[in-house]
């Protein structure tokens, strides 16, 4: 258990691989002493390592292997759970309408046992499903019904997440302003918690409004801000993410070479990380940027011959 605790902090500072030796210990373990639903935990843990660095099937397998197992140990709440998890991963491969089904059916165990809180995440998990589906209205309902939730059970962690989601939304209807208040009465109690990796979130969250705004320098500073805590923290997946909203700004500032730069660096890091998703998406940033390039000097070639 404790090797659990150590690879889950293996995970938050980006060092999937080692994370997933200690599970992988940790497995054979719980198999030698034939504890079957600490071994169906554990795949859960590895199955989200998996879904990080882009092998989505294997991680399905796994959740699915766990979920075979809480059911025949008749755990209803450990298993509404792995739904959870199998539904994020069918957004993930655009099976919505699946994933809808999966959230559904875990919301009705989480109402029969009258667990308030997973209800409320379920929500969340539902609502953001709703906000891609372009169904922003209905998903604001569910989210302030969350908050409500929180605010009864005095969860200020949770509360604090459900503004952000509600201000993302809040954008998303050109609200920016509303949005902003929200976030940083969002940032307020990551402060107060001394929640030092939300808060840079949040920040980062502050920073693409600024953008938007035209306020550029502000937002600049917000993610040099942002990407000071992830350094600190060892965190080199958010400090790549972080680095790619730094080089998008580069762009548009027309400092090209800069931004190449950082999305070559952060590119090293998705392959470290053996995050093939990511990886793709810093190629396409990069390709957008070779293929503006070479349109300007093309213009640039034909101006000259002209």
């Amino acid at each position: 258990m404790t090797l659990g605790d150590i690879a889950r902090i293996r995970v938050d500072k980006g060092e999937v691989d080692e994370a997933l030796r200690l599970h992988h210990e940790m497995l054979a373990v719980f198999e030698e002493l034939g504890d079957r639903r600490s071994r169906a935990v554990t795949l859960g843990d590895i199955a989200r390592i998996r879904v990080d660095k882009g092998e989505v099937e294997e991680a399905l397998r796994l959740h699915h292997e766990r979920l075979a197992v809480f059911e025949e140990l008749g755990d209803r709440r450990s298993r509404a759970v792995t739904l959870g998890d199998i539904a994020r991963i069918r957004v993930d491969k655009g099976e919505v309408e699946e994933a809808l089904r999966l959230h559904h059916e875990r919301l009705a165990v989480f109402e029969e046992l009258g667990d308030r809180r997973s209800r409320a995440v379920t929500l969340g998990d539902i609502a953001r499903i709703r906000v891609s589906k372009g169904e922003v209205e209905e998903a604001l309902r569910l989210h302030l019904e969350m908050l409500a939730v929180f605010e009864e059970l005095g969860d200020r962690r949770e509360r604090a997440v459900t503004l952000g989601d509600i201000a993302r939304i809040r954008v998303s209807k050109g609200e920016v302003e509303e949005a902003l208040r929200l976030h940083h009465e969002e940032l307020t109690v990551y402060e107060e918690l001394g929640d030092r990796r939300s808060r840079a979130v949040t920040l980062g969250d502050i920073a693409r409004i600024r953008v938007s705004k035209g306020e550029v320098e502000e937002a600049l500073r917000l993610h040099h801000e942002r990407l000071a805590v992830f350094e600190e923290l060892g965190d080199r997946r958010e400090r790549a993410v972080t680095l790619g909203d730094i080089a998008r700004i580069r762009v548009d500032k027309g400092e090209v070479e800069e931004a190449l730069r950082l999305h070559h660096e952060r590119l090293a890091v998705f392959e470290e990380l053996g995050d093939r998703r990511s990886r793709a998406v810093t190629l396409g940033d990069i390709a957008r940027i070779r293929v503006s390039r070479a349109r300007w000097r093309r213009r640039c070639a034909f101006t000259t011959r002209s």
